[in-house]
């Protein structure tokens, strides 16, 4: 496996301005919109929703297009076998427990698939979070309307929003924290 963190580095730096840049941009705007509305409350979600919107939007875009030229680095270990050996090499990083023999090729495939969750899945995650709030922000708007439909339906789907995020956070911690303990239990062995 090729060494990918110089360039989840850059991902990392590149998103982190382009969010801070889109989120700035789209508070401008959100401030140019809100000066049309009546009250304070509806111009501040606005102004905030437009923002998330515009800034996680941007991010989600520009890790997609990093991680898409890294994806196949997930893969790439497990090529070539067949379901019963994925799921070994799937179940053996799940549960930490080493593939025997250590130094089999099965084995090294594992731990070049755990290093690749380990490096990869938060920057996934990051993606996806930044995703749900550019899905998410303009919505927020939309609590304050007169109309109870617009009401309900924004609260319910902010909601659903936020509760998704949540769940695959937790779900992607969890995968991410259990590659790395294959890792250490196979590294010194290696």
């Amino acid at each position: 496996m090729e060494d990918i963190g110089p360039t989840l580095d850059r991902a990392r730096r590149r998103t982190t301005r382009i969010v801070a840049v889109g989120t700035v941009l789209g508070g401008v705007g959100g401030v140019v919109l809100a000066l049309t509305s009546d009250s304070g409350l509806a111009g501040i979600l606005i102004v905030i929703g437009i923002a998330c919107a515009v800034g996680g939007l941007a991010g989600a875009v520009t890790l997609a297009l990093y991680l898409t030229g890294l994806l196949p680095e997930l893969s790439r270990p497990l090529a070539g076998l067949d379901r019963a050996a994925r799921r070994a090499v799937s179940r053996s990083i799940r549960t930490a427990t080493p593939i025997p023999p250590l130094d089999g090729e099965l084995a090294l495939r594992g731990a070049e698939r755990a290093r690749a969750l380990a490096l990869l899945l938060p920057y996934q995650t990051a993606q996806l979070v930044l995703l749900y709030v550019g899905i998410g922000g303009p919505q927020l708007a939309q609590l304050t309307s007169d109309e109870p439909w617009q009401i309900w339906f924004s609260r319910i789907f902010v909601a659903a929003v936020a509760v998704t995020a949540v769940a695959f956070v937790a779900w992607a911690r969890r995968r991410t924290a259990a590659a790395r303990r294959y890792l250490l239990v196979v590294e010194p062995a290696a």
